[in-house]
C-alpha cells in the first residue's frame, strides 16, 4: 500500500499527505476524504487538540478484482498490481475517481503534539492502536501482542502460510517493541527504528534466461553490473532487469553468455538475481568479465579493500559528471520537474552543460537549439529551475551527491550548521565534530 499522515485538528481531519521523504509530502488532503475508513471526525469526545495518525492506505484483493474488471469491460489498460493502483487514485486529480476505486486504510502509529497527558495515558503502543480504533478507525485486526520468542516464531509460521486467505497482499510481519518510553530510548538508525523489525516472507522466485549485462557508472564512481533477461511476471509486474549490486556479488554468481538465473523481488519491491542454475549453462558458454576500465571514458577502475564497491575515480568522467545531474534534479532532491534523464544527457552532449552549476546557466537561447523544445516546454522547465533555487538548506547538501552524506546525515549536518559556509568553517577547524554528527 502506500504509508499516509493525517493531521486533526480538534477532532477533525484537516490535511493528508502523503510519506514523502518523511519530513515532507505531497497534499492529497480532497482525496484522502474519499476514502470511507477514514474519519472526517473522530468519533469520541473532547479530542486532544492536535494529533497525527499514520497508517497505510491499500486496495483489497476483492476491491482490486472488481476494479480491473470494471476497466476491463470499458477496454482501459489493466493494472498490474494492488499497490501501483493504489498510488495512482490517491493522486488522481479528480476526488470522485478515488471515491469509485474503494480504496481501504489502516491506522498503525499516532503522535499527540506536545501533548504529556495523552502520552503518558496512552503509553505502550498496543493501547494507542485501541485509542486509534475507539476514534473510528480501523486497525489490522490480525494485531497481537506477543510475549516470548516461541509466540513471535509461532505468529510468523502461522501467517506465512495464513497470509493467502486475508483480503490483501502483504510481504511480511512487522514486530514492534510495545513500550513506547523504550522505543524511544531506542530510537532510530537512518533508516529505520531500532524498536521494530520487518520479518519478510520468503519472496516467489522464478527462473529466466540472460540477454545482456550492463555496467552502469554511478554519481560516486561506483560501478553497478545490472542483467538484463527475458521478462518474467513477479509480484504483479513484469520483470526485465535487476541489479547485482557490487563487483563481489558479480563474481560470487559467476556469470557466464546465456545463463538461466533464479529472480525474486527483495522485499516485494526490488528484482534480484538469486542464483544461477549451472545445471542448464549452455555448453561453451564464456564468462562473462567484471571490466578493468571504466566503461564511460575507459580509465582503469580501482577497488578500496574496505569497500565492495569497484569504482572509477576520474571525476571528468562523463558518467559520472551526468549521474550527479541526474542526481540533483531528481524528484528526492532539487525536484527539476522537466529535467530528466533524457534531456540531461542531450544537454551534456551540447556542451550546455557539464556540471551542476551550469543548470543555472540555461535560458531560452541555450535551450532553443534543442530540438523538439518548444517555447512552452522551455518555460516550464527554466520555472522549476527557478523554484529549486528555494529547496531547503539540507536538501541542497544531500543533492550534491557527496559520498556517505545520505537524505538523514544531510538533515542532521543542517541542524548544526546554518549553511554551507559555517559547514566549510568546521570542516577546516574541528573535523572531529563533524565525525560526530555523522556518526
Amino acid at each position: 500500500g502506500n504509508a499516509l499522515a493525517l493531521r486533526y485538528e480538534n477532532g477533525i481531519l484537516k490535511t493528508g499527505a502523503t510519506r514523502g521523504d518523511g519530513t515532507e509530502g505531497e497534499d492529497i488532503t480532497n482525496n484522502i476524504k474519499r476514502i470511507k475508513s477514514i474519519p472526517l471526525k473522530l468519533r469520541i469526545d473532547n479530542p486532544p487538540e492536535l494529533l497525527e495518525i499514520r497508517g497505510e492506505a491499500f486496495i483489497g484483493k476483492g476491491s482490486f478484482k472488481d476494479l480491473n474488471k470494471y476497466r476491463e469491460i470499458r477496454g482501459y489498460q489493466l493494472f498490474a498490481n494492488a499497490r501501483n493502483a493504489c498510488a495512482g487514485s490517491l493522486r488522481q486529480l479528480d476526488p470522485k475517481v478515488v471515491a469509485k476505486r474503494n480504496l481501504d486504510f489502516f491506522a498503525y502509529q499516532i503522535h499527540f503534539p506536545n501533548n504529556d497527558f495523552y502520552k503518558e495515558k496512552y503509553n505502550s503502543h498496543w493501547s494507542r492502536l485501541k485509542f486509534m480504533e475507539k476514534c473510528g478507525f480501523k486497525i489490522n485486526k490480525h494485531s497481537k501482542v506477543l510475549f516470548d520468542e516461541k509466540e513471535l516464531r509461532d505468529y510468523s509460521k502461522y501467517w506465512e502460510k495464513e497470509r493467502e486467505n486475508i483480503d490483501f497482499d502483504t510481504d511480511g510481519i512487522v514486530f514492534k517493541v510495545d513500550n513506547i518510553k523504550i522505543q524511544e530510548i531506542l530510537g532510530h538508525t537512518q533508516k529505520s527504528p531500532r524498536w521494530a523489525i520487518a520479518l519478510k516472507f520468503p519472496a516467489e522466485e522464478v527462473a529466466t534466461k540472460i540477454q545482456s549485462i550492463l555496467f552502469q557508472i554511478g554519481r560516486s564512481g561506483a560501478i553497478t553490473p545490472v542483467v538484463n533477461f527475458n521478462p518474467v511476471q513477479l509480484a504483479g509486474t513484469t520483470v526485465s532487469r535487476a541489479t547485482l549490486h557490487n563487483s563481489d556479488r558479480y563474481q560470487e554468481l559467476n556469470i557466464h553468455e546465456f545463463d538461466t538465473v533464479i529472480v525474486k523481488k527483495a522485499g516485494e519491491i526490488i528484482p534480484e538475481v538469486v542464483k544461477v542454475i549451472k545445471e542448464l549453462r549452455v555448453e561453451g558458454s564464456s564468462k562473462i568479465p567484471f571490466p578493468m576500465q571504466c566503461p564511460s571514458c575507459g580509465q582503469n577502475l580501482e577497488k578500496n579493500s574496505r569497500e565492495a564497491t569497484t569504482k572509477c575515480v576520474n571525476r571528468n568522467c562523463k558518467a559520472i559528471e551526468t549521474a550527479l545531474i541526474k542526481h540533483w534534479a531528481n524528484k528526492g532532491c532539487m525536484n527539476i520537474e522537466g529535467l530528466g534523464n533524457k534531456l540531461i544527457e542531450t544537454l551534456y552532449e551540447e556542451n550546455l552543460i557539464k556540471k551542476i552549476s551550469d543548470i543555472y546557466c540555461l535560458n531560452n537561447e541555450r535551450l532553443s537549439q534543442i530540438p523538439r523544445m518548444g517555447n512552452k516546454s522551455i518555460n516550464k522547465l527554466l520555472e522549476a529551475i527557478e523554484q529549486s533555487k528555494k529547496r531547503s538548506w539540507n536538501k541542497q547538501l544531500y543533492s550534491l551527491g557527496i559520498n556517505h552524506i545520505g537524505s538523514v546525515t544531510a538533515k542532521n549536518i543542517a541542524k548544526e550548521f546554518i549553511d554551507i559556509i559555517a559547514l566549510q568553517k568546521i570542516c577546516i577547524n574541528d573535523s572531529e565534530k563533524l565525525k560526530k554528527i555523522m556518526e
